[in-house]
This record gives structure tokens, sequence and C-alpha cells, in this order.
């Protein structure tokens, strides 16, 4: 019994130093170790993964684009476009922001003849106001054109890949609803435009011109409508149908983390402005980094998918072809991870940017104010790690004190053989345990500590210099007695 509390002393300390050393090493991630799970049972660990290989947050799909000339312009393409809806509404709102400006010199000069210093940031402090203001009414309405393309995809989709749609003559219903529709985030955002205007000038609203004029009888489809290419009788690009990816497992994220914090805190309209600046700043730079970087996307997942064919072929059973697939596998793993964890870092940095706007002067060991918390929803992995952690911390101070020994034994054997399952040791398994670990035939050291775990299982170790001890002889004794007797233990 002495050498089996020995055993259950060295096991409880192996674990609980593993869970410990996870706690004091927060970054630590099972991530790494699930997508490197070899062997039969691969998918099983693999599957544990969300997006393991990008498929989802980096598909190449078709897809309806607003502002795809903006994005153009951003990425310096030789290709002139026509403007598009953001363009022309930046376009209006930095007019908008200039005349304002202007009118505020004109008439201070009317007055003094000549600007003063503190004039001058009089009319720099209101021009800023004004601008922020307005950039905050196109802003929302760059929101809502998003909704658009989100809501009405399916159906602008179905319409583009129809085969038989007409191409010519009269303007079909469908067409006119998106014109419609398009005029009405146009006309909301027209009248917000014009409101910060008044409410700046102390005037009446002025009559904005808009890029989305109704469709009268005289427009032939054609002259809207080129391919994938959805223009006004202007030239004003509306939206086209295009491949693209779409980033929603990020901007969406970005929109959700900031609408938290506009709901969880008060904020002061700089606030707002800088919460609102952050998350579409990001946003953007999250579709640009996917726009430059799609050509490769698409070359990385068509070696992807000749990868899996010849996985699939079943004709790759030599070491040397296994090698070459492994390694190739593992290449297009960092490829993914290189995009994936840019994207991260855009995220990590938005999070950490709102942290600074909302607690700006509150990181002073003498403040009293509060600090205001943003964090990121928890995802599966967070999970993950969560449960190893504190798993393997809890059944290692169990076995350690002999407390519910046995539990803790079956959940530690089940986790080694978790381990094992992902890394078995069989010698046609590639890639082959490294040369440090020895060799194995199954039975290596992990499947040893996983039957020294069972064995403590099936006996009483933890009453011998441990607290199941008193467990058993006071509570479970305890209930024994209390418990009602049945009428054959009362006859008895």
């Amino acid at each position: 019994m002495a050498l089996l509390v020995v055993l259950r002393l060295a096991l409880g300390c192996h674990f609980f130093y593993e869970g410990v050393w996870k706690i004091a090493h927060p970054e630590f991630s099972a991530e790494s170790y699930l997508t490197m799970a070899k062997g039969p049972f691969a998918w099983i660990f693999h599957g544990m993964v969300y997006d393991m290989d990008g498929s989802e947050r980096l598909a190449i799909e078709p897809c309806v684009r607003i502002d795809d000339a903006w994005e153009a312009e951003q990425l310096r393409e030789p290709e002139p476009r026509p403007d598009d809806l953001r363009i022309a509404w930046q376009k209006l709102q930095q007019n908008a922001a200039t005349r304002f400006e202007r009118g505020l010199v004109d008439q201070y000069k009317k007055k003094t003849g000549e600007l003063s210093r503190e004039q001058e940031r009089e009319i720099e402090q209101k021009a800023a106001a004004f601008r922020r203001a307005a950039e905050l009414a196109l802003w929302d309405a760059l929101d809502e054109l998003e909704g658009f393309a989100r809501s009405h995809e399916r159906e602008v989709l179905a319409f583009f890949a129809d085969a038989e749609r007409p191409t010519e003559g009269e303007v079909p219903e469908a067409v006119k609803g998106w014109y419609v529709r398009l005029s009405e985030i146009e006309s909301g955002y027209l009248d917000a435009l014009a409101g910060v205007i008044a409410e700046h000038t102390g005037g009446k609203k002025p009559s904005l011109p808009g890029a989305v004029p109704q469709i009268d009888e005289g427009v032939k489809l054609e002259r809207i409508l080129r391919g994938g290419l959805f223009r006004n009788p202007e030239g004003v690009e509306l939206f086209r149908v295009d491949e693209c990816i779409d980033g929603a497992a990020y901007t969406d994220t970005l929109k959700e983390l900031k609408s938290t914090v506009e709901d969880d805190y008060e904020l002061t309209d700089r606030e707002r402005y800088a919460v609102a600046k952050a998350c579409r700043e990001y946003r953007d730079s999250v579709r640009l980094y996917l726009a430059e970087n799609q050509k490769d996307i698409a070359a990385h997942f068509g070696s992807a998918r000749r990868l899996a064919e010849r996985r699939r072929s079943g004709s790759n059973e030599a070491a040397h072809a296994k090698q070459r697939m492994w390694e190739e596998k593992q290449k297009l793993q960092a490829e993914a991870n290189g995009w994936l964890g840019e994207l991260d870092t855009m995220r990590d940095d938005y999070v950490a940017t709102l942290r600074d706007v909302l607690n700006e002067g509150v990181n002073l060991p003498d403040s009293e104010q509060e600090v205001r918390a943003v964090s990121l929803p928890l995802t599966r992995m967070d999970l993950i790690d969560f449960s190893v952690t504190f798993g393997l911390t809890a059944i290692g101070l169990c076995l350690l004190l002999g407390l519910f020994t046995r539990p803790a034994a079956i959940g530690g054997a089940v986790f080694m053989l978790f381990v094992i399952l992902t890394q078995p040791a069989w010698p046609t398994i590639y890639p082959p345990s490294p040369p440090v670990v020895g060799h194995a035939l199954l039975i290596n050291k992990d499947f040893v500590e996983m039957l020294a775990l069972c064995l403590l299982a099936t006996t009483a170790a933890g009453r011998w210099a441990g607290l199941d001890y008193f467990v058993e002889t006071y509570i479970v004794d305890l209930y024994r007695r209390l418990r009602p007797k049945t009428a054959k233990q009362e006859g008895a």
C-alpha cells in the first residue's frame, strides 16, 4: 500500500504541476497540439479546432460588393473604376465639411477682418465637431448598405446566376425593388447629413443631391446593368456581383463588440465617435487585407484540394510519399495560420484600441474611476483551454490530497487516453515519434501512465495518507445512518 501511495503522489505531482504551469502561462493553448494530431483518430481532434484550415473564414465565394470601387482605389489598381456609393457619399460629406469651415472663416472675417489665433482655434474646434457628426452619419449609412447586401444577397446572386434573366429592355420589378431600398437608405443618409448641417449652422436643412435616382419609365435595363455590375443611369456603381472573401467572422465580431460597448457604457460624444472610428478603420483593414491576399488564398485552396484528392486516391502509402504529403499539409497549414494570425492580430489591436478609448486617463495608480473592461466573447478553444488547464490542476490536487481519488484517477486516465489517441505510437503512422522519446509499439510512457491511473482507480490508495479516509469514515457513514431504512432492513 505504501508503494500505491507513492504512485498516487507522483502522478498527482505530475498533473498538478502541468495545470499550475498552464495557469502561470495564460498564452497556453491546446490548439497547436490538436492540429498536430495524427493517426486514424486525428479527425476527432481536428474537429475540436474551429475552422482549422481557414476554409470558412477565408472562403472565396460569390458575394454582393457594395463599395468595390473604394476597395480598388485603396489597392491602387491600375484599371480605373467608376465611383461607387461609398465614394459618392464620402465626397458629399467632405464637400459639406469644407463649405462649413469656409463659412465659419467668412463669418469671422466679416466681423474682425483678420482672424486671431483664438478665433482660428475656435473655427478648428467647430469644424472638427462638424466632421465627427458628419462621419458618424456616413458610417451609419454604410452599415445600412452592408445590411442591404447581406439581406438581399441570395436574391441578387440568384438573379445574376439565372441564364434566362433579361439583359435588356424594361427594368424587372426585382431590380426596381433594389433601387427603392437603396434610395431609402440614401434618403436617410442625406436627411441625417442635412440635419448635421442645420444643427451646426443654425439654419434650415439644405437639399442635398443623391446618387440613387428613382427608376423612371425611360430607363432601360441595359443602361444600368453590365454583367455583374449594377449602376445608376449616371454611372455611379451601386453594387456588383463578384468573387470575394466575405470576412464576416471578423467584421461581424468587431461590429458586435462596438454595439456591446455602446450598450454597456454611457459614452460621451467624443468616445462614441472614437469607438465608431476604430470599428470602421479595423473593418476596412480586414477587408483590404483579404482583398490584397485573395489571389494567394485562391492558389492556396487550389493546392489544398489537389492534396485532398491525392489522399483520397489511396496511392500514397510509401514512406517517402507519406513524408511528402505531411510536409505539404504542414506548409498549407502554416500559410493559413499566417493569414488567420494577421486577422487575429488586427482584431486584438482593435480590442486594445477600444480599451484605450474607454479608459483614457484611468490607468493612473491613484485614479478612483472604475476601469471599463472590453473583452471578446469566449470561443470553443477558450473553453477547451480552460477545461484542460483547470481539469489537470484539479486532478493533480485531488491525487496529492487523496481526495476523491477514484474519480480523479479515472479523469486522469481518460485524459491520457486522449493524449494517446492524438499521437499513437504505431510505426506505420507518419510522422514517427521523435527519437528522443524512444521507440514504442503502442505501449509508451503515456500508455503506462494511463494504466497506473486505472490501477489507482481500483484501489483505496486515497484512504492511506489522504482525505478519502475522512470522507468515507464520516460523510459516507453519516449518510448511511441518516438514510431511511427499508422494510427488509428494519425486519433484520
